[in-house]
This record gives structure tokens, sequence and C-alpha cells, in this order.
């Protein structure tokens, strides 16, 4: 029992003289490591300031075509098509203008065209009655330059030929824009009908759904006309027979004696127009004068013997 009192006391001393080393300047004990687990991109860190922390390295971004990935394509890196309208006015002179007419109508349907309007009518007076047409044709606007040659070729002469074309690609790109925000906001309006819980709140939603489609058709509309411009060109083809010619006739004298004579007898005439004037208008201009100076006199010795 003594043995055993013993060794439970003197078993703390070797603990004791260990922490009294420890006190004045003995080895110090390091810290245990500290295992670094890394964290997640995006997640803050809870370590401490001096604990090192091991960053995840950042995702491979899938490249456009790649397996395994969907990239989004920008919507400024679509590419589109060019809306261009072509509009052009041909000026000819052609022999038969009946015919013309004809050629042209059938060139534009050949070209897969056709005819809008046709108007043919006669011009002028007497020896400068002429014939005249003027039609306007669509044909696609790929063969747009082929259809200008080949009316060209039916024109013994070409007066004028005035060519226009309008690029409307932006304007048609904001309206696809448009078109798209208003179709999502229309998705938007259902959603919320659907979720409406009175009449109340079924008419506003149903009244903001009724502007917002009027918007879209308007919108449709305009994208549907700019694409049958740009699909089809406008050609106005104007067709004239060609001036009379005019041919200057020889040196006569018998027609400058005529000439002449015709002259004098206008001299004459106007001389004949003046006498006759002076004579009539005249006369009654002398009897005035006359009766003035006849009362003059008479008043002037009356005046004189007073």
């Amino acid at each position: 029992m003594k043995k055993l009192a013993w060794l439970l006391l003197l078993a703390p001393l070797p603990l004791l003289a260990a922490c009294l080393g420890d006190e004045e300047g003995g080895i110090a004990v390091p810290p245990l490591p500290v295992e670094t687990k890394p964290v997640p991109e995006g997640r803050p860190s809870t370590a401490g300031p001096e604990t090192p922390v091991a960053q995840a390295p950042p995702a491979a971004v899938p490249e456009r075509g790649s397996e395994g990935g969907s990239p989004s394509i920008p919507l400024d890196a679509v590419s589109l098509e060019r809306k261009i309208v072509y509009n052009a006015r041909l000026d000819l002179e052609v022999g038969d203008v009946d015919r013309a007419v004809a050629d042209v109508v059938a060139q534009a349907t050949a070209l897969g065209g056709f005819l809008v309007n046709t108007n043919v009518r006669d011009e002028g007076e007497g020896e400068q009655r002429r014939r005249v047409a003027e039609v306007t044709v669509r044909v696609p606007a790929s063969v747009y330059g082929d259809a200008l040659g080949r009316f060209c070729a039916l024109a013994s002469r070409v007066r004028s030929e005035t060519v226009q074309s309008n690029d409307v690609t932006e304007e048609y790109a904001d309206l696809d824009a448009r078109l798209r925000n208003l179709r999502a906001t229309e998705a938007r309006y259902l959603e919320l009908l659907a979720q409406a819980r009175n009449v109340g709140e079924v008419l506003q939603v149903q009244d903001r759904l009724n502007a917002v489609r009027l918007e879209i058709e308007r919108v449709q509309g305009r994208l549907n006309l700019l694409d049958r411009l740009s699909d089809m060109a406008t050609i106005t083809v104007r067709l004239q027979p060609p001036p009379p010619a005019v041919s200057e006739a020889p040196w006569r004298p018998s027609d400058v004696a005529a000439d002449a004579w015709e002259a004098l007898q206008a001299v004459m005439q106007a001389l004949a127009t003046a006498a006759i004037y002076f004579a009539i208008v005249g006369g009654w201009l002398l009897a005035l004068v006359g009766l003035a100076v006849l009362v003059w006199r008479r008043w002037t010795p009356a005046r004189g013997g007073a």
C-alpha cells in the first residue's frame, strides 16, 4: 500500500518539469498542420488570414461546336440578310408602242414577274398627235439587272434611265427585334391572364393584351411589306415613238415673194385699221375742239365790251 501511494505522488513530477521547461524558453512544439481543402469558386472562405486556401481552377468553357456544350450566340453575331428595295424608270423610243407594251409584259412574265398597271393614250393634236404608254411591272430582285437590259433592247433609243435603291436592312432588324419583344410580352400577359382571380384583373390584363397584339399586327404588317418590296423590284417603262423628222425646204424665190406679199398685206391691213380708228375717234375729238373754240371766241368779246 505504501509503494502504491508513493507511485501516485511521484507520477505527476515529470509532467510538471516539462511544463516549467516550456515556460523558461524550451523548444516550442509546432502546431499541427491544418489540412486545407479547395474552396468552390464563388463561395467565401472560412479559413484564417494565415491559412493558405487552394483555389479551384476555372471551369473550361466549351467552344462553339464542341460536344457537351450549348454555346449561346450573341444577337450582334447573327448575320441578317440585306433588305434592299430597287426601283427604276426607263424612257424608251420604239417604233410600235402597242407592240412594245406587249413585249415588256411578256419579258417581265418570263422573268417571274407580273404586270402592275399600264396606261396607253394619245398625246398632241393634228400632225403632232402620237401614241404613248406607261407600263409598270415587278420582277424578282435577283433578275433586276437582266430585266433592265431586256427592256432597253426593245427600244431604238434610250432617252433616259433612272435607277434607285433603298437599303432597309436597319429598319427591318429593328422591327424584327421589336416583334420578338412584343411576343415575349404577349406570352407574359397570357400567363397573368391565367392567374387572374377576379373580373377586374381579367379585364385589365385583357386590355393590355389587346394593345400588345395590335402592335404585333402593325409591326408584322410592316415586316411583310418590306419583304415584298425587297423581294420584287419595281420598273416603270415609258414608251413613245421617235419624234417626226423635220426636213428643211429648199430656197425658192416664189416662196420669198409670197412671204413678202403676205407681210405687205399685213402692213396695209394695220394701216387701214389705224385710219378707221382715227376717222371715228378723231372726228369726235375735232368736233369737240371746234365747239370749245367757238364758245371761247364769243365769250371773250362780250367780256371786253362790258
